[in-house]
C-alpha cells in the first residue's frame, strides 16, 4: 500500500467514526447551543476532510506523474503504445487518472446526482435574494449552502476513501449503546448529565438523549436500529448475535421511548424490508422473529418503567404507546413463537428453504452482487482487465445490462477465475459425498460433517439436504465455505464394512462413519462382510455383498498394490479401504497392513483387492531389515551373492533348490531366479546363518539369523532379512554399544532397542519395499558387529521388555555423548507435549532442570566442564574446531541443496525482509554465522547463515550439523586428541569470530535426546541399575513386556 492510500484508508476510518460515533455526544454547556455546535462539528470535519484528500490526491497525481515520466524515459516503445491505445492493463489504469472524459463516463450514477445537487444548491444561491440565510441558514436551521456543500464534501470523502470492514460495525454499535441507554434513562425521569436542566418542563418532552430533539434522535436510532437488525439476523457466531441482539432491544426500547412518530414509523418500516433478506434463509428467519419477539420485550420494559415511576416517566402519546401500555400486544409474540414453531416444522418435513423460486427472486432483487453492472463496477475498482477476465471465463460482460443479474454459472465461472488469479491454493473445489451431520447422527460436533473424505466444517450452512448425495463444494482447510452444485442423487458408497444386516435395516461403516440404512426388506440376513450400497435420492436402491476373501503373510504393501506369499502381487482397487474387526469395528489406515504378518484377510473382486479386515492384534516377534550395501550407501544391490553355514534352501515360485553351505549361489537381476517374483533364502538348521558375500561390515562379511528374501525394483535388487525381534537384538546391541560397557549397561540398550524396534515396527516404514527398518544409523545399526556373548546376555535377561509411558511402549531415542545435558523434542522443532518423557536435565547425579536457551547462559555452560557429569570423561563431551570461512562457505554451498531437497520446510532464504521456503543452492562467501534460538537444553534449532549472495534461516539440528561440516578440519576432543567427522558432532555449539574464520566450542555427540550411551556406562559404575538408568532418562517411564 503507497503512502497517498494510506492516508485515504485513515482519513475514510477517521471520517466515518468523527460522524457515526463522535458526533452524537458533541454539545456544549446549554441546550439551545446544541445544534450550532453540532453544525461546526459537522462542517469541520467535512471541510478539512475533503482538504486533507484533494491535497491527497494531488500528491498522488504529482507521484504518479513522475512515476509514468520515469516509465517514459526507460521505455519509450511502451510510451507510444499507450498513446496508440494498444496498453496493458496497468498502464490503462495509469492513463485514466488523465483522462478527464472517461473519468466522467466511469462515474457513478450516485455521483452524477450528487454532484447536480450540489449545482442546484449554488444556482439557488446565487438567485436567491436572501444571500446571508441561503448562505449559512438561520437561528437553529442551519441549512444553507454552506452545509449542503458539507455534505457533499462528506459523501465524496467517504464513498473515495472509507473501506467497510466488520469491526466498524461494532464500534458505532458500541456508541449506539450509550445514546440508547440515555433515551431510556431520560424516559424514566432521569436527567444524568443535567443537559436539559434549564429546559422549561413543557418542552422537556420534545428533548431526548444527547441529540436533543425527538425527530433527529429519531432518525439517528432508526438508522442504528436497521444497522443492528441487519447484523443480528445475519450473524452466525454465539457472541456476535447476543451483541447485536443487545443493540437491537436498547434501539427499540430508545425508539419508543423518543415519542416519536418518525422512529416508530422508521422501526416498523425496517422490520418490511427485513422480512425480505430474512425469508431467503430459515436461521435467519428465525432470527427474525426472534427480534420481532424483543420489540414486545422492549415495550413491556418501558411499561414496567412507567408503572413504577409514574409521576416522573414520561407519557408516551404517539403510536408506540400500543407495544407499551396496551395489553392485547401480548399476543404479538405468541404470534411470533407460533410461527417459528409452524416454520420449524415445515423445515424439518420439507425442507422448505431449498430450490425455491421465489426465494431465489427475492435474493437476485435485494442482494446486488448478483448483477452484472455490480460485477463490472467491482473489476474496474481493482483495476482488473474485463477482457482478461472475459477471455478466461468465456463470458461475454459487456452484453448484459448493468441492472441484469448474473447468472449463477457465470458467478461460479468468475468465482473460479478469482481463485486461480490469487494463486490463494487454499480455496478450491471438491467433490464429496456427506455421509452425516449433526441432525442426522450421534456423536457429530456442531456445523461438522462427516464426509467420503474425513470430517468438514461447514458453520452456518444447512447441510442435511445434501445427506447421501454426490454435491462440489468450495473449501479451505476443511472448511465449506458453500455449495458449488449438487452433482447427483445418485451414489455407490462402495467397499463399506457390513456390521449387520437382517430385516429392513443394515448397520455399515462407510468410511469412519457408522449408519443405519433402512431397507425395503433383505433378501436373507448378513453379517462382518463387505459390500457397497446403492442410492437414489436418499433411499437404498440395492446392497452388492463381496465375500470372496484370501489370506496370506504380506511380504509387500505399496500404494496400490499388496504383495502376499503363495499369492504374488496383487492390485489394490480405486476405493480400498482398512478395516480393524477386534475390539471396536472401525476404518483405519493402509499402513496398519504389517508386512510379514498374517493376521489380514483381503476381500477380492473384479481381480482386485477392495478391503482388508484386520480380526486379530498383533503380536510382534518378527522383524523385517533392509540390508544396505557397503557403507551403508544405498539399499538397492546391483547383484547378491550368498552362502551359508549349512544347508540352505534357495525357493522362487514353486520350485526349491537345496544347496550345500559352501556353494555360492549368485542372484543378478537379469537371473531366473527372480522371473517368478521373490526369491527365499532359508537354512535347513535353523541355528545356521546365512552370508551375504557381496555386503562388508567392520567385521568382514555379515552373517544373518533368519531367512533373507531378495526382490526386483526398478532401483535394483533389495535384500530383506526376518529374524525374531530377540535375534536381531544380538546383532544390534552390540553394534550400538560397546560391550566392554558391561552386562548391565548393554541391558540398558537392549532395552532401549527392542523399544525403538518395536515402535519402528508398528510404522511400517518400508512396507513398500517389504521391510520395517534397515540396517543403517536411519533406524539401529545392525551386524556391524559381531554377536558377543555379553550382548546375547544382555537380550536374554531382559527377554521382551520395553520402556512404555501409561502402559504403551515409546521410541527411546538415544546418542552417543551428552554435552552433560539433554533436550526434549523441540530440537527437531516438534512438540513434547506428545513425549512428556523426554525432558531437558542435566546428566548428573543431580538431573537438574534447567533452561540453556539463552545465548549469555549456554556460552558460560559450554565454556565449563563439570566432573561430575556422566560424559565426563569422554572425549566429545567437550571439543573444538577451528576452520576457516572458505571452508566453512564450501560445506555449506555444497549440503545446502541437497539438505534443502530433504527438508524443505526447514530452509528459508531472506526475500525483502520475509523467510521465504524455496529453493535455494548457493549462499557465496559466509559472512556470519547467528545463532537464533536454542532449546532448553542448549542445542541450537534455528541459526542463520549470512553470505555474501543470500541469507538463509535454517531450522532443525540434523540441517545445521550437514551445512556445517567440519570437511579435513580436525577435531580437538576433551583430552586434547584430535579426530575428523563429515558432521559437526552436535549442535550445542557457540561460534567465536577469528581472523581467518570462527572457533567453534561444543560438546556432546549426537541429537541429545533421551539417553546418552556413553553416560550410561559410568552411571553402572556408580552402582545403578539398568531399570534405574532407564527411568533416569525416560522420566515417568516404566517397563512392560511386549509378548505378555
Amino acid at each position: 500500500m503507497e503512502i497517498t492510500d494510506k492516508i485515504n484508508y485513515v482519513l475514510g476510518k477517521t471520517v466515518v467514526y468523527m460522524l457515526l460515533i463522535i458526533y452524537p455526544f458533541v454539545m456544549h454547556n446549554k441546550l439551545n447551543d446544541v445544534t450550532l455546535t453540532r453544525f461546526f462539528f459537522f462542517i469541520i470535519v467535512s471541510y478539512v476532510g475533503f482538504l486533507v484528500l484533494c491535497i491527497n490526491s494531488l500528491a498522488s497525481f504529482i507521484l504518479k506523474r513522475v512515476s509514468d515520466k520515469k516509465k517514459y524515459d526507460d521505455d519509450k516503445a511502451d510510451f507510444i503504445n499507450i498513446q496508440e491505445g494498444a496498453y496493458n492493463a496497468e498502464s490503462q489504469s495509469i492513463s485514466k487518472v488523465y483522462d478527464i472524459k472517461d473519468k466522467m463516463k466511469n462515474m457513478d450514477l450516485w455521483k452524477k446526482l450528487i454532484f447536480l445537487f450540489l449545482f442546484v444548491c449554488i444556482m439557488s444561491y446565487l438567485f436567491s435574494p436572501y444571500k446571508s440565510v441561503a448562505f449559512l441558514g438561520h437561528g437553529g436551521r442551519y441549512t444553507g449552502l454552506v452545509f449542503y456543500g458539507a455534505c457533499v464534501c462528506m459523501y465524496y470523502v467517504v464513498s473515495t476513501c472509507y473501506r467497510f470492514e466488520k469491526r466498524d460495525i461494532t464500534y458505532v454499535l458500541c456508541s449506539t449503546i450509550l445514546v440508547n441507554v440515555w433515551a431510556v434513562l431520560n424516559y424514566a425521569g432521569m436527567d444524568p448529565f443535567y443537559i436539559y436542566k434549564d429546559v422549561p418542563t413543557a418542552m422537556k418532552t420534545v428533548y431526548i438523549s444527547s441529540l436533543g430533539n425527538i425527530d433527529i434522535y429519531g432518525m439517528y436510532v432508526n438508522m442504528m436500529l436497521a444497522l443492528a437488525m441487519f447484523s443480528f439476523v445475519y450473524e452466525e457466531s454465539t457472541a456476535g448475535k447476543l451483541f447485536y441482539g443487545i443493540c437491537a432491544l436498547l434501539g427499540m426500547m430508545g425508539s419508543l421511548a423518543s415519542d416519536s412518530d418518525m422512529a416508530v414509523a422508521g422501526m416498523f418500516f425496517a422490520f418490511v424490508i427485513l422480512i425480505y433478506f430474512a425469508i431467503s434463509d430459515y436461521n435467519r428467519l428465525i432470527r427474525y422473529f426472534m427480534l420481532a419477539v424483543e420489540l414486545f420485550i422492549a415495550g413491556r420494559i418501558l411499561g414496567v418503567i412507567y408503572i413504577f415511576n409514574q409521576f416522573n416517566t414520561r407519557i408516551i402519546k404517539s403510536v408506540g404507546s400500543i407495544i407499551v401500555y396496551k395489553n392485547v400486544f401480548v399476543v404479538f409474540p405468541v404470534v411470533c413463537f407460533i410461527a417459528i414453531f409452524i416454520i420449524q416444522l415445515l423445515h424439518d418435513k420439507y425442507d422448505l428453504f431449498a430450490n425455491k423460486k421465489l426465494i431465489d427472486k427475492i435474493k437476485k432483487i435485494y442482494n446486488r452482487a448478483y448483477t452484472y453492472g455490480d460485477l463490472r463496477f467491482y473489476l474496474n475498482s481493482k483495476k482488473i482487465s474485463i477482457k482478461d477476465v472475459e477471455e478466461a471465463t468465456d463470458i461475454n460482460l459487456e452484453k448484459h445490462k448493468d441492472r441484469e443479474y448474473i447468472s449463477d454459472a457465470d458467478f461460479k465461472r468468475v468465482y473460479d477465475y478469482f481463485i486461480v488469479k490469487s494463486g490463494n491454493g487454499n480455496v478450491h473445489t471438491e467433490e464429496i459425498t456427506i455421509l452425516g451431520t449433526n441432525d442426522t447422527l450421534e456423536g457429530v460436533g456442531k456445523w461438522q460433517l462427516h464426509t467420503n473424505k474425513g470430517i468438514y466444517y461447514a458453520e452456518g450452512i444447512n447441510m442435511d439436504k445434501y445427506v447421501d448425495t454426490l454435491i462440489q463444494v468450495y473449501v479451505r482447510d476443511k472448511e465449506i465455505l458453500s455449495v458449488s452444485i449438487k452433482i447427483s442423487d445418485e451414489i455407490v458408497y462402495e467397499n463399506v464394512y457390513f456390521e449387520k444386516g437382517e430385516g429392513n435395516t443394515i448397520t455399515a461403516y462407510v468410511g469412519k462413519t457408522r449408519r443405519v440404512f433402512n431397507v425395503g426388506s433383505l433378501d436373507k440376513n448378513f453379517s462382518s462382510c463387505v459390500g457397497d450400497i446403492k442410492m437414489n435420492k436418499g433411499v437404498v436402491t440395492s446392497v452388492v455383498l463381496k465375500q470372496d476373501t484370501i489370506n496370506g503373510k504380506v511380504l509387500m504393501i505399496d500404494g496400490d498394490k499388496v504383495e502376499l506369499e503363495n499369492y504374488g502381487v496383487l492390485y489394490l482397487d480405486d476405493n480400498f479401504h482398512v478395516y480393524t474387526t477386534y475390539g471396536i469395528i472401525e476404518e483405519t489406515d493402509i499402513e496398519n497392513i504389517l508386512v510379514g504378518y498374517n493376521i489380514t484377510d483381503f476381500v477380492i473382486a473384479g481381480k482386485k483387492v477392495c478391503a482388508a479386515v484386520i480380526s486379530e492384534p498383533m503380536v510382534a516377534d518378527n522383524i523385517r531389515v533392509m540390508v544396505m550395501t557397503t557403507g551403508f550407501t544405498s539399499l538397492f544391490h546391483e547383484r547378491v551373492s550368498v552362502k551359508a553355514t549349512g544347508d540352505y534352501i534357495v525357493k522362487y515360485g514353486d520350485v526349491e533348490e537345496v544347496h550345500k553351505g559352501t556353494e555360492i549361489v549368485d542372484i543378478y537381476p537379469e537371473s531366473g531366479y527372480l522371473s517368478m517374483g521373490r526369491i527365499s533364502i532359508t537354512t535347513v538348521n535353523k541355528e545356521d546363518k546365512i552370508t551375504i558375500l557381496n555386503v562388508n561390515k567392520s567385521y568382514g562379511n555379515p552373517s544373518y539369523r533368519g531367512d533373507i528374501e531378495i526382490a526386483l525394483y526398478d532401483e535394483g535388487l533389495v535384500i530383506i532379512n526376518e529374524v525374531p525381534i530377540e535375534e536381531y537384538l544380538y546383532a544390534v546391541v552390540p553394534s550400538e554399544m560397546p560391550v566392554r560397557f558391561g552386562v548391565e549397561a548393554l541391558k540398558v540398550q537392549a532395552v532401549c532397542a527392542r523399544s525403538y524396534a518395536y515402535k519402528q515396527l508398528m510404522n511400517n516404514s518400508y512396507g513398500k519395499y517389504g521391510a520395517h527398518v534397515d540396517d543403517s544409523v536411519n533406524f539401529q545399526v545392525y551386524n556391524n558387529v559381531e554377536e558377543k556373548d555379553d550382548s546375547i546376555r544382555a537380550v536374554k535377561e531382559t527377554y521382551g521388555q520395553v520402556e512404555a509411558f501409561n502402559g504403551k511402549p515409546i521410541t527411546t531415542y538415544y546418542y552417543s555423548t551428552s554435552c552433560g545435558h539433554t533436550s526434549d523434542m523441540s530440537v527437531w522443532g516438534g512438540d513434547n507435549g506428545g513425549t512428556p518423557y523426554l525432558t531437558s536435565k542435566k546428566v548428573n547425579n543431580s538431573g537438574e532442570k534447567t533452561d540453556l536457551s539463552d545465548e549469555e547462559n549456554f556460552r558460560k555452560y559450554i565454556n565449563s566442564v563439570n566432573e561430575n557429569d556422566y560424559d565426563y570423561g569422554f572425549g566429545y563431551y567437550r571439543w573444538k574446531i577451528n576452520i576457516s570461512s572458505d571452508d566453512l562457505s564450501i560445506s555449506i554451498n555444497e549440503n545446502l541443496y541437497g539438505r534443502y531437497c530433504a527438508s524443505p520446510g526447514n530452509i528459508f532464504v531472506k526475500k525483502n525482509d520475509t523467510w521465504v521456503s524455496e529453493e535455494v543452492r548457493n549462499i557465496g562467501k559466509l559472512e556470519e554465522i547467528r545463532a537464533v534460538k536454542r532449546t532448553s537444553g542448549g542445542a541450537i534449532s534455528e541459526i542463520v547463515l549470512k553470505g555474501t549472495d543470500a541469507e538463509i534461516l535454517v531450522k532443525n539440528e540434523l540441517n545445521i550439523r550437514y551445512l556445517l561440516c567440519p570437511r579435513n578440519n580436525p577435531i580437538t576432543l576433551l583430552k586434547g586428541d584430535t579426530t575428523t567427522f563429515y558432521i559437526l558432532p552436535s549442535s550445542y555449539c557457540i561460534f567465536d569470530k577469528t581472523e581467518n574464520g570462527y572457533l567453534i566450542t561444543g560438546g556432546g555427540y549426537g541429537h541429545g535426546i533421551g539417553m546418552s550411551q556413553n553416560a550410561v556406562s559410568n552411571m553402572v559404575q556408580t552402582g545403578m541399575t539398568y531399570d534405574e538408568i532407564l527411568k533416569f532418562f525416560y522420566e515417568g517411564s516404566e517397563i512392560i513386556n511386549v509378548y505378555e
